[in-house]
């Protein structure tokens, strides 16, 4: 990236720290996934357990929550792209 303003490196780091933040929260996703599918087949040995029927809607409302954190990050990464590529063509100019 020599030769490029301070600008678009900035862009680039923020991109990078941005992505990252994205990849933790798919981490964190994948795990309430994993959580409910657990909960799924504790229900099926005994669909009565209250305190497990608790878990399993406690991991459908974080289930969501992270889904909307997810959605938040990807459109701010798309954001960031449009403003990368946008001071790329200015810089090219």
């Amino acid at each position: 990236m020599s030769g490029q303003s301070a600008e678009i490196t900035d862009l680039f780091h923020e991109w990078m720290l941005l992505v990252s933040t994205l990849s933790q929260a798919n981490a964190e996703h994948l795990r309430i996934l994993q959580l409910r599918s657990g909960f799924d087949i504790l229900l099926m040995k005994n669909s009565d357990a209250t305190d497990v029927i608790d878990s399993q809607r406690e991991s459908e409302v974080n289930l969501g929550a992270s889904q909307a954190r997810i959605e938040k990050l990807e459109n701010a990464v798309a954001e960031l792209d449009a403003k990368i590529e946008a001071a790329t063509k200015l810089e090219e100019e």
